[in-house]
């Protein structure tokens, strides 16, 4: 089995990819986001929210939130001192980006985007990067 999408398993193994990874470390340096990703109709009937915290290309904080669908992680509201911005759609969108099947342009399009998207878009080679190798590693999606 693959490494679960927000899971501690899946953290834990990005942070060992980035140590052990040169390549992975020089693509993420200079990343600094806080996003939230909000993936509905997921496996099981949920919705989940997944908090992410980059500082400097390393991680430090993610945080998931499950509760059964249609619920209110879908509402736009969310701390914009904390985060960035929040992404909202559809789970099968979330897992056509991490497969690499579609790019993080045509994936903008499918979700609704709430917050500072300059921020985001300024770093967008580098999010771009995170995703590929991301794609790379064993997800159960």
């Amino acid at each position: 089995m693959g490494l679960v999408l927000g899971s501690q398993e899946l953290v834990d193994a990005i942070a060992d990819r980035q140590k052990e990874d040169p390549e992975f470390r020089k693509t993420m340096q200079g990343l600094s986001v806080n996003i939230l990703f909000v993936a509905t109709d997921c496996p099981g009937d949920e919705d989940r929210q997944y908090a992410i915290r980059i500082e400097n290309g390393v991680f430090t904080g993610v945080g998931v939130e499950k509760e059964p669908a249609p619920g209110k992680l879908r509402e736009p509201s969310f701390d914009k001192e904390l985060f960035d911005y929040k992404a909202i759609g559809d789970y099968r969108s979330f897992a056509a980006l991490l497969r690499r099947e579609i790019d993080i342009l045509q994936w903008i399009t499918r979700v609704k985007l709430e917050g500072d998207f300059g921020k985001s878009l300024s770093q967008l080679t580098r999010l771009t990067g995170f995703l590929d190798v991301l794609s790379t590693m064993d997800l159960e999606l």
